[in-house]
C-alpha cells in the first residue's frame, strides 16, 4: 500500500480556499436570490434604485432590492418592505387601509384627537369629524397610535368635503421623512397581509 499521502501544493491551496458550506437550516433560504453573473452584478450596482414587482389580481407589490456585501466578493440580494398599489379605474394608486379600528390620532402631548380615520396610505390620510374645522393649506401634525406603534405624521390639508350627516372630511397629503415613511409602509404592509393572506409568501422580507 502506498504510504505517501502528502498533498501537493496545488491540492493544499484548493482545500484552504474551498468555500464554506451554506447553512441550509436557515428558514429564509427559500427567499434568497442568487446572482453569479459578474457583468449583471456590475450593471445592477450602477443603478440608482432596484425593484422587484409582484402582480396580483387586485394589487401590485413593489419590493425594493438591495445588494448587500455580506462578505468580501460576496453579494447577497435582499428584499425590503414593499409599496402596495391597487388597480384603480384611472390606473394604479397606493393602496389605502380602510377604517382601521385599532388606530387613533394623538397630539404631541399624547391626548386623543377627535378625528375618525377613514383611510390611510403612505402618501395620504383621510379623516372625519363632527365638530372641528380645518382649513385648506393648514399644516397637520399628529401621532398615529395603535397596538405597538407610534408614528408621527405631518402633512397639509388639501381637500375638504361636507357630508349629509353634517360631518366633515379632510384629506391630508403626508410629507414624511424616510424613517417615518418606512415605519408607516411596514405597518400598512402587515395589514395588507392580514387582509389578503394569499401574499404570505412575502412575509419574511427584511429591511435593509
Amino acid at each position: 500500500m502506498k504510504k505517501n499521502n502528502h498533498l501537493s501544493d496545488q491540492e493544499l491551496d484548493m482545500l484552504l480556499n474551498f468555500p464554506e458550506p451554506v447553512n441550509t437550516n436557515r428558514p429564509d433560504d427559500d427567499y434568497q436570490i442568487e446572482l453569479n453573473n459578474s457583468q449583471l452584478i456590475a450593471l445592477l450596482n450602477k443603478a440608482n434604485s432596484l425593484f422587484i414587482e409582484a402582480n396580483f389580481e387586485q394589487h401590485n407589490l413593489r419590493f425594493p432590492l438591495y445588494l448587500a456585501h455580506d462578505m468580501p466578493d460576496v453579494i447577497t440580494p435582499r428584499l425590503g418592505i414593499p409599496e402596495i398599489y391597487e388597480h384603480a379605474t384611472a390606473g394604479q394608486r397606493l393602496w389605502r387601509l380602510d377604517n382601521p379600528t385599532d388606530l387613533e390620532l394623538l397630539n404631541s402631548n399624547g391626548e386623543k384627537l377627535p378625528f375618525e380615520i377613514i383611510n390611510i396610505s403612505v402618501s395620504g390620510l383621510l379623516i372625519r369629524d363632527h365638530m372641528l374645522t380645518l382649513n385648506l393649506g393648514e399644516r397637520f401634525n399628529g401621532i398615529l397610535s395603535g397596538f405597538g406603534i407610534a408614528i408621527p405624521l405631518t402633512g397639509v390639508i388639501v381637500r375638504s368635503k361636507k357630508r349629509k350627516n353634517k360631518s366633515q372630511e379632510w384629506a391630508i397629503r403626508l410629507t414624511l421623512d424616510s424613517n417615518v415613511h418606512e415605519k408607516l409602509q411596514e405597518y400598512i404592509y402587515r395589514q395588507h397581509q392580514d387582509k389578503y393572506p394569499t401574499t404570505d409568501i412575502t412575509a419574511d422580507v427584511e429591511s435593509p
